[in-house]
């Protein structure tokens, strides 16, 4: 039961853990990779 109980803890605490690197990742890496090819197309534009 012990057992049961600890498994579903950690689980909670690795999907956390994912949520957070995915909003990181979403936060942070995307719009690191958009920015240099947004600011071309807007020379481009402009």
């Amino acid at each position: 039961m012990l057992h049961k109980a600890f498994r579903t803890f950690r689980d909670a605490i690795a999907a956390d853990a994912e949520a957070k690197w995915i909003h990181f990742f979403f936060q942070s890496l995307i719009p690191r990779l958009l920015t240099p090819k947004l600011m071309a197309f807007v020379d481009i534009v402009s």
